[in-house]
């Protein structure tokens, strides 16, 4: 009696091929028959879950008042952590970083009611910032190592209160 699951989640280098970089799906079967019992659409899960984790960390890291925020990639996940972020807190600036030019600007381009700016560095991203949102790691060192975010903090801390209070 149940479901079981499975989440598939493949990557790719799609710069000129006006597709993801990041695409997934998740297949459900029911324990007792094996049956598939859904499909889903694994992108849109995890850019929702994977900025409600981000969330939950920086509300307990950042300041509530904090109303300047840094992305470093401008992909899917930006868009969903801009979406939920903006919900909790004042945001009022936002700095956009891609390795393509040409996403950080369509980004922008999506964003009404904050100043927004596009720059060609990533440390402009995150100097100065309240919150830096860095969806993919590999732009340089992060925290501890070097002076970039410590992504992976923010997400420990998003787990562990998720795992604590949502069990």
């Amino acid at each position: 009696e149940g479901t079981a699951g499975v989440k598939w989640v493949s990557g790719a280098d799609n710069t000129g091929r006006d597709l993801p970089n990041i695409s997934g799906v998740i297949v459900l079967s029911d324990v007792e028959t094996g049956a598939v019992t859904a499909i889903l659409d694994g992108d849109l899960i995890t850019a929702v879950r994977t900025a409600a984790v981000t969330l939950a960390g920086a509300r307990r890291l950042a300041r509530p008042d904090s109303a300047r925020i840094g992305f470093v990639a401008c992909g899917v996940q930006a868009r969903s952590h801009l979406l939920t972020f903006r919900e909790h807190f004042p945001l009022k600036r936002a700095v956009l970083y891609s390795r393509r030019k040409e996403t950080a600007e369509a980004f922008a381009k999506e964003i009404t009611g904050l100043e927004v700016s596009v720059t060609t560095d990533a440390r402009k991203a995150v100097e100065g910032m309240d919150i830096v949102d860095q969806i993919y790691s590999g732009y340089g060192e992060g925290a501890p190592r070097g002076k970039g975010p410590d992504q992976g903090r923010l997400n420990a801390e998003g787990n562990a209160y998720l795992m604590k209070d949502f069990p």
